[in-house]
């Protein structure tokens, strides 16, 4: 199902097919995210699948069409949330291989919700971003921090200033210590001796 819906949405000569079949994007991410809360290991443990669906998810963030955009934002809002889920175990491997495709993508997730943010969906969409980035900064500060910054300074020039006051609000040490849900990934990651930055 996965490889008919990607050649769907990803045409040889490129093209704005996430556009042309937003009912497909609604369907395919919801349809994820429903994967993620009863059986991660499904998604998590195919790591090319998982790398595609990451992939494409980034591509649907920019998504006009109100119903597909919540559904990918959906999506990772739960992929991002679950080492600190308690709804659904996941095992070790399938933690592992989230924090592999949040090392190598993450940045790229970041990059397009920076987008997002800066104009490409409508203002009244801008929060259901907000939980996604908040868990990424709990995760790793440092690391998001850097993808933020590098999203920002991608921005024309005019928008910098708001994108710095964006970085001051995500990073700032009252953001970070309130932040809940650091609470638990912190214990998670040390838990599974991960040690490195997302």
């Amino acid at each position: 199902m996965s490889a008919a819906t990607f050649q769907l949405l990803s045409p040889p000569g490129g093209g704005a097919a996430l556009v042309d079949h937003p009912d497909v994007v609604d369907d395919y991410f919801e349809l994820s995210s429903k994967f993620l809360k009863k059986m991660p290991g499904l998604l998590l443990e195919a790591p090319s699948l998982l790398d595609s669906v990451f992939m494409c998810g980034c591509a649907g963030l920019h998504v006009q069409h109100r119903e597909a955009n919540r559904s990918v934002v959906a999506f990772f809002e739960t992929l991002v949330g679950l080492p600190s889920s308690r709804l659904q175990p996941v095992s070790p491997a399938a933690l592992q291989a989230l924090l592999g495709v949040l090392t190598t993508r993450g940045g790229h997730l970041v990059h397009a919700m920076v987008l997002a943010v800066a104009g490409v969906l409508p203002q009244s969409r801008i929060r259901f971003l907000v939980p996604v980035l908040r868990v990424l900064a709990d995760m790793e500060a440092a690391t998001c921090r850097g993808w933020v910054q590098a999203a920002v300074q991608s921005l024309p020039a005019d928008a910098h200033s708001d994108g710095a006051i964006l970085l001051a609000a995500l990073f700032s040490a009252e953001a970070l210590q309130h932040g809940q849900r650091g609470v638990l990934a912190a214990p998670w990651l040390a838990a599974t001796g991960f040690s490195g930055c997302i």
